[in-house]
């Protein structure tokens, strides 16, 4: 019977096994390390130190079987690495000092620090990257059912913007969506309808009608959100 528990205890065995001493800290992260979750779908990062190619070529046999599960790829880096990426990630790197749970090793993540102004840049380059993408997307695809498809990883991203807002205003993020919109609504982000839609549509809690009316929406709620983002420096 599939158990991510054991299949947990089982790869970081295999892991201590192929790079001994040199394997710092593994953790979990994301939803499923919050007190009282289940363990489904768990985020892992494995922190080596002065981790070379051989290493990832090593663990790749225990990679393939833990993605079987299903799980996604667990995310291999460098101790020095580690310590020095909370300026470039620091949307993710948040995340993770948020829930995370040490599954072996040192506690690495109280080491980091996420800086505001990091953050701020982050939140800007992410809407940018989307609006461009998008708008690119949209100029390539005008069909419907290509356009519908595009929007559940567009709105991944946005919803990780509007939570590193709602930090940056030192307000705690909420783990109900619909509230994590009132809350940006409330805090004078515009196109929340429009996001709100968006993500009933990746829950699949509803059709979208008229995709390319929704698109249109969507390009100028970003374009606003890119606005509000770039403000936030001033």
């Amino acid at each position: 019977m599939f158990s991510v528990k054991k299949d947990l205890n089982w790869f970081v065995n295999n892991l201590k096994n192929e790079l001994g001493s040199r394997l710092t800290s593994v953790f979990i992260y994301g939803s499923c390390a919050g007190c009282g979750q289940p363990l489904v779908n768990v985020d892992m990062m494995v922190i080596v130190d002065e981790l070379c190619a051989e290493d990832i070529c090593k663990c790749s046999r225990y990679v393939n079987q833990w993605v079987k599960n299903p799980n996604p790829v667990p995310v291999f880096m460098d101790k020095d690495e580690w310590l020095s990426s909370a300026d470039v990630y620091p949307m993710e790197y948040i995340d993770i000092k948020e829930s995370h749970k040490i599954v072996y090793g040192l506690d690495l993540i109280s080491q980091v620090e996420v800086k505001n102004s990091d953050l701020r840049l982050q939140c800007e380059h992410t809407v940018k990257n989307i609006l461009m993408r998008y708008r690119k997307f949209y100029a390539l695809n005008p069909k419907n059912t290509l356009l519908a498809k595009s929007f559940v990883p567009a709105i991944k991203d946005v919803i990780a913007v509007l939570k590193s807002i709602l930090r940056l205003k030192n307000i705690p993020v909420p783990q109900n969506s619909a509230e994590l919109l009132e809350l940006a609504f409330r805090i004078g982000v515009e196109g929340i309808d429009v996001f709100g839609k968006l993500l009933s549509f990746k829950e699949k809690k509803c059709k979208i009608v008229d995709v390319r009316s929704t698109a249109n929406d969507f390009l100028n709620a970003l374009t606003k959100l890119l606005k509000y983002t770039n403000d936030m420096e001033n």
